[in-house]
């Protein structure tokens, strides 16, 4: 691209007049106590499912009992209040009804290990903590909204499925309705990650709630 050309593009704005679906962040907490608590969650749960799993990955979706009750998860969640709250707003979501946790949960992937392609069916507002990522585990993907609107176009790399980079720590926010999945764990140790759904509900949302 030449210099007249990268100056045209550069005098060009993108108007921010739709709200940004995807958000992602990073705790800044120290993660260990609630590591070794999953780990030890996962390791004697007998209700662990695959449905969504492939490659010898599994869910604590179908447990009773929920991260967010944890002790362990308390400072998380405390954290992760506000940030979920402004990207509410800035989603243009109102703020009646208020919002709850609906539900929480586990997710283990042993090398070669993926979540296959689904959405939150029912639910406003997903976050996902990424407890344990290794270098070379597997980024979120997920897949463009506009993909079928740009399918008769020419298509570039990111009008299908994109790969959100992740680290341990990250914190990623997005809408129930967006179909994301998992690459394929390619490192040697595992991926572990928090997953929670927060809806609009009569009750308001209380991330505090379950450790008192």
């Amino acid at each position: 691209m030449d210099d007249e050309i990268k100056e045209n593009i550069g005098s060009w704005e993108v108007p921010a007049v739709f709200p940004e679906p995807l958000w992602r962040g990073h705790y800044p907490g120290d993660l260990t106590a609630l590591q070794e608590k999953t780990l030890e969650f996962l390791n004697n749960s007998e209700k662990l499912n695959t449905a969504l799993e492939g490659g010898r990955g599994a869910s604590s979706s179908s447990e009773h009992e929920m991260p967010h009750m944890w002790r362990e998860s308390a400072d998380f969640y405390a954290w992760l209040a506000k940030p979920m709250e402004e990207i509410w707003t800035e989603w243009g979501f109102p703020k009646m009804p208020p919002r709850r946790i609906s539900k929480s949960w586990a997710n283990f992937h042993p090398p070669g290990a993926w979540t296959k392609e689904h959405t939150h069916n029912r639910t406003d507002q997903v976050a996902v903590l990424y407890l344990q990522a290794p270098m070379d585990c597997g980024h979120l993907q997920i897949m463009n909204p506009l993909f079928y609107h740009w399918e008769n176009s020419p298509r570039g790399p990111r009008c299908s499925w994109v790969d959100v980079p992740i680290e341990t720590g990250d914190v990623v926010i997005f809408p129930g309705w967006m179909l994301h999945r998992s690459g394929v764990n390619k490192s040697e140790l595992d991926r572990m990650t928090i997953n929670t759904n927060i809806v609009a509900h009569e009750f308001p949302i209380d991330f505090g709630e379950a450790h008192r």
